[in-house]
Formats: C-alpha cells, structure tokens, sequence
C-alpha cells in the first residue's frame, strides 16, 4: 500500500487489497458447522441479532456493540477506498495495525517494546483497530468525483511508464507510436494544404521521420538513465 502511494502500481495496490481481504474476513463473520447445521458464513450483526431474538437474556455490553458496527463498517470505509483508489492514506494506518495482529498470531512468543509477549497483546492491537476505524467516515457519493479523476490519473500514470521504461525495445515502440500518431497526420494535413505532390523522396521522409524521432528519443532517455 505504500509503495501505490509513491508510484502508484496498480499491482501494489491489488496486491494489498488482496492480501487483506484475506486476513479482514475472519473479522468480519463466524463459521459455523455441526450435524444439522450446515457450514455457513454468518456475519457478527446477524449472529447478535439471532441470538437476541432466540433468548432475550442474552445481553451484549456497550463494548460489544461498539466492535460489532465497528466490524461491519470494514467494506464501506476500507474496501470502498481501496476500489475506489482514493484516501488511501487514511485507512493505511488501520492495515498496519491488522498487520502486526496478523504477525502477533504468528509469532505469538514474541515481545513488544514493553517486554509482554504478543500473544498477550493480541486483543490489545484488535482493539485498537476497531477504535481507530470508527474514527474513519464512510465515503458519499461525492468521492465518485475523486475516484474518477484518481482513474485518470493513475490511466497517463501508466502510459508516461512506457516512455521511460527500462525495456528498450518498450521504449522504443512506445515513442515510434507517438511520432506516428503526431508526424504522420500533420504531414499528410500539409501536403494536401499546399498541394504538394508525393513523390518517393517525400514518401521515404514520412515513412522514416517516426523512426529517426523514437531512435533518438531512446539513445537521449538511456544515456540519462547511464549517467
């Protein structure tokens, strides 16, 4: 997620959304199984409300509560920025701290700059996840407007990769595209303007001009990147 933030890679991005729809997800429901039961995913508000209909003395207290709507509030602050690719920088701090839940589930033995032992600390760092993500609002409509222009960005972001890419023959193609898309019409729009007639010299500058404009565009971009 840091790395999207600096260059904005696409395969960053998608990469950490996986990574932590992965871990989110036991957050987020319960499986159940048993003989009459099938195995089912069931999310924590609707086993609060199940459980409340069936036995009216089963009471959650307020911190329950809180980390129950906290817990479902996960696609609509987390999931639709990271779709979205907008404030990304706001939710980065709550997937830190998942990840070091995740690493205290891994190295439970090991201990924190307090000297207590993670697997000790473990609900610590889970409450403070959810303390932090009811401090984060829910996207409106109006960041559609952000995601858009966020897309755009990120579209010539991609694009302007191409032209300075390491791959010379990348660099190559990409410039030699350029030089056509602009030469080639410009020339043609010219000649019909002032009437000229193609003969072969004139029809070997065009064909050649995109070649000559990409070789030296590719020799100035490398010895940049030589030196």
């Amino acid at each position: 997620m840091k790395s999207y933030l600096l260059n904005e890679n696409e395969v960053h991005l998608e990469k950490g959304t996986k990574y932590f729809e992965k871990i989110s997800e036991p957050l987020q429901t319960l499986h159940i199984s048993g003989e009459k039961t099938p195995v089912g995913s069931f999310t924590f508000a609707e086993i609060k409300k199940s459980l409340e209909k069936q036995n009216g003395l089963i009471k959650f207290t307020d911190d329950s509560k809180e980390i129950i709507e906290s817990t479902n509030t996960i696609d609509e602050k987390i999931y639709s920025r990271l779709e979205k690719r907008i404030e990304i920088d706001k939710i980065l701090p709550l997937i830190e701290i998942i990840t070091l839940y995740e690493f205290a589930k891994v190295k439970p033995e090991e201990k924190n700059q307090n000297g207590e032992k993670l697997k000790e600390y473990k609900n610590v760092i889970l409450r403070e996840f959810y303390q932090e993500l009811t401090k984060i609002e829910i996207l409106d409509n109006n960041n559609d407007v952000d995601s858009k222009t966020s897309k755009i960005k990120t579209f010539f972001s991609n694009i302007s990769d191409f032209f300075s890419s390491s791959n010379i023959f990348i660099l190559f193609i990409s410039w030699l595209i350029f030089f056509i898309i602009l030469f080639v019409p410009i020339s043609i729009l010219i000649i019909n303007i002032l009437s000229f007639k193609i003969d072969s010299t004139i029809l070997m500058g065009l064909l050649t001009a995109p070649f000559i404009g990409a070789i030296t565009m590719v020799a100035t971009i490398s010895n940049k990147s030589k030196k």
